[in-house]
């Protein structure tokens, strides 16, 4: 099996650095970015590819989508990642939840031996659902940081209320282990439906939790 480095990039404030195996299809490389940004799965989605001349757009249940926007909507199920990128520094478009409109970069790094902690990195913290874009990030973070007063409290309640998470959880930003261990769930739950898109490293990793 053939293992890809890719580095996502959330507007400047918020990146990833993660392995996954290449012929894991769109669908899954969008549980990926849900579960390494801290995103609940709340919203729609698409892929693209930069300068396409077909506009291709990589979503779930695409036919629902024809004639939104502009573009022809294909399965992300039905397509690997691989077949978008190929060569280092390749690039693939992730827009996530089109009302906020949260765009994440993602680049083909290169190729690895086999998925381990110190091929992944991690910058900045998990991304709030619903928090108005990367504005709304840095915003939630900044009120975060001052401790106490109206917005402080205010945000506090919001989290408290619709996430069930308390606001100095926006302030522990996660590990490139707990990066690590994220994907390998997916690695894992992909394993028990697909065998085939699992490797005897991944499964050597398995064993020994």
């Amino acid at each position: 099996m053939k293992y890809i480095k890719l580095r996502m990039d959330f507007e400047g404030i918020v990146s990833r650095t993660v392995v996954v195996p290449s012929d894991w299809s769109l669908a899954f490389l969008h549980g990926v970015i849900q579960a390494v940004f801290g995103w609940l799965d709340y919203h729609e989605y698409e892929f693209s590819v930069p300068g396409d001349p077909q506009k291709r757009r990589w979503t779930e249940q695409s036919a629902s989508l024809d004639g939104f926007g502009v573009g022809k909507f294909l399965e992300s199920s039905e397509t690997q990642i691989s077949a978008l990128v190929g060569k280092k520094g390749d690039k693939i478009d992730y827009t996530y939840d089109f009302g906020d409109c949260n765009e994440v970069e993602i680049t083909l790094l290169g190729t690895v031996a086999k998925p381990s902690p110190k091929e992944f990195a991690t910058e900045g913290p998990d991304v709030v659902e619903d928090s108005a874009g990367v504005g709304g990030i840095a915003g939630i973070v900044a009120i975060a940081k001052q401790g106490k007063g109206k917005e402080y409290k205010q945000v506090s309640e919001w989290l408290r209320r619709a996430f069930k998470k308390h606001i100095d959880d926006v302030l522990d930003y996660p590990s490139v282990r707990d990066i690590y261990t994220r994907v390998f769930g997916l690695v894992k739950t992909a394993s028990t439906a697909n065998p085939k898109a699992i490797s005897n490293c991944w499964q050597d990793y398995i064993l020994v939790r």
